[in-house]
């Protein structure tokens, strides 16, 4: 009966105004299960149950497509943005640690321990490029199919860079240039500097627009996620506009992800109805952009 009426009331506020001027609106439950096609974690009595992250990490590409990673079971679903359901499952024998950073283009880039990357062909399956054992502290990165580049900042921010990155060990060391090297090959007037990546003291500028490693540019607003609050920027500006609290109806948060019309999906875990929820706060603060986007894009789902 507790169930029935937490859920109840759960469906109640499903949709509700939070404050300024923003909707947060429930769009599934993902079943706690050890099952295809559910969400799960690994109990461990040993903790407490509202303590510590779940492991489920959502990630949304440039033309909005949903994948969940499952860290516990290192596992990428693919969600349907029509109906939010788990339609698909891959596995690519993922060693433990090993964290689900970006995807874009159907390349899937993963850290491992922090001293390690590699970037997976969605397409084929199989890995294009594997970085390790460069002793050298990856914190965030930017990949450049087309360019073959790779790019990363170290703990101090600096800018480092593996020109033509492939799989090979040894290659990559050979082709891996220091942030000194790094800054003088990708300034202003050079080869890459003409085709618009730009690297300007520890600023990476891609096309005249600087590139934020962890934050996410759309259009105009700058979306920052912290552990607390998601904090979005006007980028012209570089106030806050809008302080988004990422705790609610008291479920752990697990992640968030900005979706490239500007509307927000955040995943929380509730222990009480053992489910992971989906919620997305639609994007009121730069509705013409919404509509531009989802106007050059009918083929996606609207929230």
């Amino acid at each position: 009966m507790k169930k029935i009426i937490i859920t109840i009331l759960f469906a109640l506020t499903s949709s509700v105004l939070l404050g300024e001027n923003y909707k947060i609106k429930k769009l599934h439950e993902f079943e706690n299960k050890n099952e295809a096609g559910y969400l799960y974690i690994i109990p461990n009595e040993k903790l407490d149950p509202y303590e510590g992250v779940t492991g489920n990490m959502i990630k949304i590409d440039s033309k909005g497509k949903f994948y969940i990673y499952q860290e516990d079971n290192r596992i990428i679903y693919n969600i349907d943005n029509r109906n939010y359901k788990v339609v698909n499952k891959i596995t690519y024998k993922l060693l433990p640690t090993t964290s689900f950073m970006f995807v874009e283009d159907g390349m899937l880039g993963f850290q491992i321990y922090g001293d390690g990357f590699f970037i997976i062909d969605e397409k084929t399956n199989n890995k294009i490029v594997d970085i390790d054992n460069l002793n050298t502290f990856i914190k965030s990165t930017y990949y450049s199919k087309s360019e073959n580049i790779f790019l990363f900042t170290d703990k101090s921010s600096n800018i480092h860079s593996i020109i033509h990155p492939c799989l090979d060990e040894e290659e990559n060391k050979k082709n891996y240039r220091t942030p000194e090297e790094t800054r003088e090959l990708f300034s202003e007037n050079s080869e890459y500097g003409k085709k618009g990546i730009v690297i300007d003291g520890k600023k990476l500028f891609i096309n005249g627009k600087i590139y934020y490693w962890k934050n996410i540019l759309v259009n105009k607003s700058r979306y920052i996620i912290g552990e607390d609050n998601i904090y979005i920027k006007d980028n012209v500006q570089n106030k806050v506009i809008l302080t988004i609290p990422v705790a609610f109806n008291s479920e752990q948060f697990e992640s968030a992800a900005v979706h490239p019309s500007g509307d927000i999906y955040i995943l929380r875990m509730n222990r009480q109805t053992n489910t992971h929820n989906l919620y997305c706060i639609e994007n009121t603060w730069d509705p013409e952009w919404r509509e531009q986007w989802y106007k050059e894009h009918p083929e996606a789902a609207r929230p």
